[in-house]
């Protein structure tokens, strides 16, 4: 009997400290506060006019504004320089189209030069080789290509 009349002593000890400890059985542990946000990273934006800001070190210079003319360089269209030379179909009637000297079939990428010098790449979409027409995209543009033999 002595020994039930101590653990009825040592039980409400025992209960107190789960309680302290958060041990209970279906309590739920306490949230986690949420991880500090990051700060927000500063951005500078350079003028592109007088109006809009100037170099502090500089005020007089024009550098910033012909760096920002520089980069919006003006886009020259690809349609005019390029050339459709000619429109194969072998044996089994798969079609090939040469645009400025480079051979392409339907879903072909490559680079071709332009009359001007400059490097354009394409990605041939079809070749119709009934209606002379190929049709291509170039620089995110969709083109249709017309072959008017030489």
């Amino acid at each position: 009997m002595k020994q039930q009349i101590k653990r009825r002593e040592k039980f409400p000890l025992t209960l107190v400290m789960a309680v302290l400890a958060g041990v209970l059985p279906g309590r739920a542990a306490p949230p986690t506060p949420p991880a500090p946000a990051a700060p927000p990273k500063s951005v500078f934006i350079m003028p592109s006019k007088p109006e809009e800001g100037r170099d502090p070190f500089f005020p007089d210079s024009t550098r910033p504004y012909q760096e920002a003319q520089a980069l919006h360089p003006v886009i020259v269209p690809v349609v005019p320089t390029l050339k459709v030379q000619t429109i194969l179909v072998n044996r089994n009637g798969e079609a090939f189209v040469v645009i400025n000297d480079q051979t392409f079939a339907a879903g072909d990428e490559g680079d071709v030069i332009t009359s001007s010098g400059r490097r354009v790449h394409l990605h041939c979409l079809t070749v119709d080789p009934r209606k002379n027409i190929v049709t291509v995209e170039a620089g995110g543009e969709q083109l249709t290509l017309n072959f008017t033999g030489n």
